[in-house]
């Protein structure tokens, strides 16, 4: 895990579980809990998204190699992704037309590859329901012990 995406997990759950027991309301606290979700879910993509395109970027070269389509120089300019994206962008734009004319030889894989890409870009939902319990616990305790 990287700082940032370290930071925002932390960020994420600190809001989830120790923020949103404090705050009077469903709507308030349901905010905040999607808040930090998205925190976690934000943490999360960063830190796979190089790691991701790389990957999907050697998956491509490889299926319009196998179709007889010359994918070009892919190496981008850097590693930063929005590099990578413009590398990416060209190669989905020569599988999917290779998708077109060579539709029954590599159709099935070319899917695949698809809706692999689509599950990896998918977020875990991280588990909050038992510590968002344990704090809400220790909220009502500390307002018995208030009044």
């Amino acid at each position: 895990m990287t700082d940032i995406s370290m930071v925002l997990d932390r960020v994420g759950k600190t809001l989830a579980i120790e923020v949103s027991p404090h705050l009077d309301g469903h709507y308030a606290g349901g905010h905040v809990v999607l808040s930090g979700l998205m925190a976690v879910m934000a943490g999360e993509a960063f830190d796979g998204t190089v790691d991701r395109m790389l990957h999907e970027i050697s998956d491509m070269r490889t299926l319009l190699e196998e179709g007889g389509v010359d994918p070009g120089d892919t190496r981008g300019t850097s590693m930063r992704v929005s590099a990578l994206q413009i590398v990416h962008n060209g190669l989905s734009e020569k599988l999917m037309t290779l998708q077109i004319e060579e539709a029954k030889r590599l159709n099935a894989r070319i899917w695949q590859f698809f809706v692999e890409g689509a599950d990896a870009r998918m977020p875990t939902l991280p588990d909050f329901q038992a510590a968002r319990a344990q704090a809400l616990k220790k909220v009502l305790a500390e307002k018995a012990d208030q009044g």
